[in-house]
């Protein structure tokens, strides 16, 4: 009753984007069918009583109000009303909407019948209305002053037995009064509903009252209530001189008939019966189901239903349904209350299951009676897992609405032509693949259907088994199929391949897995996740190269370094002392060199001479004392001279 779709918005892009989101849908049914308790209802009124008198209140109640979905819905609420199959009893008397049955009509102006006898529905407020009836009882008391008669002191009696009792058990005992003490009673059985029961019932003079009496075998299943008329009537004696006496109209307050109205209780005599589909003559004898699920089915998949049937009233005839001995509890799981089977993960063919036969389940099905009066019966489910290699596609030329009406003849003529269990997996608008584009037509139908072989362990059958896949339809298996489907049948082939797929007509894109459409959401790896691990390695590679290269180019700076200092060391080693030490790291850094000079001789300040390893274009400045010299001279090994 739930179902979920997953809907895709795309926009036109040349690369195109997407989202997606999932839509619930929970369809709300009308389960249950307005109930009245007690089951029947009776009142006894005068004749001259006022228009508008209140015989009784009705009361309904409606399981679909314990139903999360039908709880604030229409197919919870109901209204009274009067079953227009009693047109003239409605004459007299009407329901009001809170339950509460009046007098319409002056009881007087009828026709003097004793007891009338109508029904009040309660019909819900559904698209589809379930309504449930009771019937109602009402006893007129004449009060017209007429001969005095016997009868019985009232005119409708309620009784109630359990089913299957003793035969001469007492149901009721009908007081009778004036009796004539020189005439013998006879109680007499004038009607039993229904008709074919009249037998099940006898009636007896016990004292001064007429006893009712259990005369055959009550079936409640059979039926739930009998309406029983009986009557009573006084017999002169027998003399020389006298035969019978005649019957004596009844007094106002007697009835010469009166209405039994006899419930009968149930008991939980009966265990719930599977109903199983209609599967190949030699299966009548199993109880089984077969089922079949697609390998690549999501979790959650409905894989089939079982249904059981209780004819007990109430709790015991109400049915759960439970996994027994489940070996692959994991796989699969059952709803108790609706019978149906769905999937718990989804299922893959590996090396280890390739030859998987089919699972395998016992299910059992319970009323709801007491632990002591509980009964039960088991059956046993298989499900195979549907692949390609199994399916048959047969085209059909008619419209999928056609082929969706005529499915289950569709089915058995299949099965009696192979002899094998058939599962209708899915009808679809007509596939078409030519220079492989894959298109569609609505005029004509394709089956997919998958054949289980009650021989070979119901395992699935090959496609290329069974001599359907292209063979003639005028005659062998499929030509019995197609003439009993009434010439209806094209072919029979196997499912396109994926591999042969080139291009989808737009209506199919976003049917089933035929294409691969790259999205916004799509995430490669999910569906190869190997090559996540090769990307990865590919990045580790490309690093560690850049590392390498980055390391090279660290050496060779390193050498070029080793390089120029052993240049500084070989020209610098026998040179005069420098107050400051040069260092070779500061390149073209000017020093300040401080010659010494005797002190008895004149100082010539001959200014600050700068120093450059350009020994060319070394030249004295002719500048004045202070300036600085445009180059510096150079020193080598060779003896040096300064000019002043």
């Amino acid at each position: 009753d739930t179902f979920q779709l997953i809907v895709q918005a795309q926009d036109s892009a040349a690369n195109p984007k997407s989202a997606t989101a999932t839509v619930s849908i929970n369809v709300v049914r009308n389960l249950y069918t307005p109930t009245f308790n007690p089951n029947n209802y009776t009142a006894q009124v005068y004749d001259a009583s006022a228009i508008g008198t209140s015989l009784f209140t009705v009361t309904a109640t409606d399981a679909d109000r314990t139903v999360p979905y039908n709880r604030d819905t229409p197919n919870a609420e109901f209204n009274y009303g009067m079953d227009k199959d009693f047109a003239y009893e409605n004459q007299f008397f009407d329901v009001t909407n809170d339950g509460k049955v009046y007098i319409r009509k002056s009881l007087t102006n009828g026709d003097g019948r004793t007891v009338y006898r109508f029904r009040v529905s309660a019909l819900d407020g559904s698209w589809k209305p379930k309504a449930g009836k009771t019937d109602c009882y009402v006893t007129v008391i004449y009060s017209s002053v007429r001969p005095r008669g016997v009868g019985f002191t009232q005119g409708l009696y309620n009784a109630s037995v359990f089913e299957n009792v003793p035969l001469q058990t007492s149901l009721l005992t009908a007081q009778v009064e004036n009796h004539d003490p020189d005439t013998n009673l006879v109680c007499i059985i004038y009607s039993v509903s229904p008709s074919t029961s009249l037998s099940l019932f006898d009636v007896a003079v016990v004292g001064n009252a007429c006893q009712l009496r259990v005369s055959g075998n009550i079936d409640r299943e059979a039926s739930g209530q009998y309406i029983i008329v009986i009557g009573v009537r006084e017999e002169a004696r027998r003399t020389k001189r006298q035969a019978t006496n005649q019957q004596t109209p009844y007094v106002y307050n007697t009835f010469q008939n009166a209405t039994v109205i006899l419930t009968i209780e149930d008991r939980n005599d009966n265990a719930p019966q599977f109903i199983y589909p209609q599967y190949p003559g030699q299966l009548l004898n199993r109880n089984l189901y077969v089922g079949a699920i697609s390998i690549n089915a999501p979790a959650g998949s409905n894989v089939l239903s079982i249904y059981a049937t209780d004819p007990d009233a109430g709790l015991n005839g109400q049915v759960v349904y439970e996994l027994v001995d489940n070996t692959v509890s994991s796989a699969f799981g059952l709803n108790t209350s609706s019978g149906n089977i769905y999937t718990f993960l989804e299922f893959f063919r590996t090396s280890n299951n390739v030859n998987l036969n089919p699972y395998q389940l016992r299910v059992r099905a319970s009323d709801r009676a007491s632990d002591i009066e509980r009964q039960s019966t088991e059956t046993t489910v298989y499900i195979d897992l549907i692949e390609d290699k199994n399916r048959f596609v047969m085209e059909l030329n008619v419209p999928p609405r056609e082929a969706v009406r005529t499915v289950e003849t569709t089915r058995r003529e299949i099965q009696n032509a192979t002899n094998k269990i058939v599962i209708i997996e899915s009808i679809q608008a007509r596939r078409i693949l030519q220079n492989g584009q894959l298109s569609y037509d609505e005029r004509y139908s394709d089956i997919t259907f998958v054949v289980s072989d009650p021989n070979n362990g119901y395992n699935l059958v090959l496609n290329t088994e069974l001599n359907l896949v292209g063979a003639s339809t005028a005659s062998g298996t499929l030509g019995q199929i197609n003439s009993a489907l009434r010439q209806t049948v094209e072919l029979v082939r196997t499912p396109f391949s994926i591999s042969s797929i080139q291009s989808v007509a737009s209506g199919l894109q976003d049917r089933g897995n035929i294409v691969r459409v790259m999205t916004k959401s799509y995430t490669w790896w999910q569906d190869d996740p190997w090559i996540a691990f090769v990307a990865l390695g590919a990045i580790v590679i490309l690093l560690a190269l850049v590392g390498i290269i980055i390391l090279f180019y660290s050496w060779s700076r390193y050498n070029s370094y080793l390089a120029s200092y052993r240049v500084y060391r070989r020209n610098y080693e026998h040179q005069p002392d420098f107050t400051n030490p040069p260092s070779f790291l500061k390149e073209y850094e000017t020093q300040s060199l401080n010659m010494y000079v005797p002190p008895d001789e004149t100082v010539h300040d001959l200014g600050e001479i700068n120093m450059s390893f350009d020994r060319d274009a070394s030249t004295r400045s002719q500048g004045g004392a202070r300036v600085v010299a445009r180059k510096n001279p150079v020193y080598d090994n060779r003896e040096q001279y300064v000019h002043y």
